[in-house]
């Protein structure tokens, strides 16, 4: 999947990911040719469904079923948008991973969710996980974090972990595996990667992989709306929060900021099927059990890219997780769209 769009509107806060239907929309004029939607003009007003003042959502709104555009030839041609009226949530839980790897920084960023009876059997499968990894313990009582959970010496040192062995913890994360496997006919599970040669200056590294977040996050919540509106499911994203959550809900501000001004482009109106997409919320760390699944899919898949990206193979392969939705990003214009067990090889730079 790609766009076309000038280095400025690159720069601006449009989403980076459109899927065929959106980047080819557009309307026959009486003349024969055939008007593209302008997708990338930036409008004063935000698209999205419009309430009446005192009115509950639920009671209906005013939705924009085209846009006008004019053609070459002066006339005016309209534009149908497609909208979609909702019929439930979709509950969305997100968690980035990233690692460092031969002049490269691998950047990952995993969203794992569902409707309500998908994201109970989840969490069901984490908490029987957990009880077979350690049974005497209340798996309400504690965590999953992949990075101390791997690492021996913070085992050794922890109180509650320093029994497990290496092969504890291995089959552990193949138990998680399979609960995103036993899922994946009903779960909605998409996951953004993509691999950016580092820079040695600190400050050009620093805004390069802030830029590189910016846009991962903005074409994995563009991919995922797109599907979710498409079925008639309204995304609730909640990710894990970088900062400390001091009141809710919590909402970044670059993410807020990103996520808001794509909604006066035309390419948002079109990958929310004219619906209201409420900007993504922020979760302490693994404050709930679907951020947890996020970090345990985003850990492996950084872990998996790194270690192909050197010619080994990884401890948990990505096929034990089931089929996912991979976006694989090209550049900041494109990000090509594979649904897969594993990430495909030709994404990955080899040795």
């Amino acid at each position: 999947m790609s766009s076309n769009r000038s280095r400025k509107q690159v720069a601006d806060l449009g989403p980076p990911f459109l899927p065929a239907a959106v980047a080819d929309a557009g309307a026959p004029c009486g003349c024969g040719r055939r008007v593209k939607a302008d997708l990338w003009r930036r409008h004063k007003e935000p698209f999205g469904p419009i309430f009446s003042d005192n009115t509950p959502a639920e009671k209906g709104a005013w939705i924009q079923q085209s846009v006008i555009q004019t053609c070459e030839c002066g006339s005016k041609v309209s534009i149908p948008l497609d909208p979609k009226p909702p019929r439930g949530i979709l509950w969305l839980y997100g968690d980035e991973a990233n690692r460092e790897t031969q002049g490269y920084a691998v950047e990952c960023y995993t969203l794992v969710g569902g409707t309500n009876g998908v994201i109970r059997d989840l969490v069901n499968g984490l908490k029987e996980a957990k009880c077979k990894l350690l049974p005497d313990l209340d798996p309400a009582t504690w965590t999953v974090h992949c990075t101390k959970l791997a690492n021996r010496r913070w085992r050794t040192e922890s109180e509650r972990f320093s029994d497990l062995t290496e092969g504890d913890v291995h089959t552990f994360f193949c138990n998680c595996a399979q609960i995103f496997k036993n899922a994946q006919r009903y779960s909605s599970n998409t996951a953004v990667f993509g691999f950016r040669k580092r820079m040695t200056d600190q400050d050009a590294e620093r805004h390069a992989r802030k830029d590189a977040k910016r846009i991962a996050h903005l074409a994995l919540l563009s991919s995922a709306i797109f599907h979710g509106t498409g079925n008639g499911l309204i995304p609730r994203f909640f990710l894990e929060a970088v900062k400390e959550v001091r009141h809710f809900p919590h909402i970044e501000g670059w993410s807020r900021d990103s996520f808001l001004g794509s909604r006066h482009y035309l390419a948002h109106e079109l990958l929310c099927h004219g619906n209201h997409v409420p900007a993504p919320e922020f979760l302490a760390p693994r404050s709930h059990p679907l951020l947890e699944l996020a970090d345990i899919h985003a850990y492996h898949l950084a872990r998996s890219l790194m270690l192909q990206s050197s010619g080994r193979s990884p401890e948990v392969p990505m096929s034990m997780f089931g089929e996912f939705c991979y976006l694989a990003m090209i550049n900041a214009n494109r990000f090509d769209l594979v649904v897969e067990d594993d990430v495909p090889p030709k994404y990955i730079p080899r040795p």
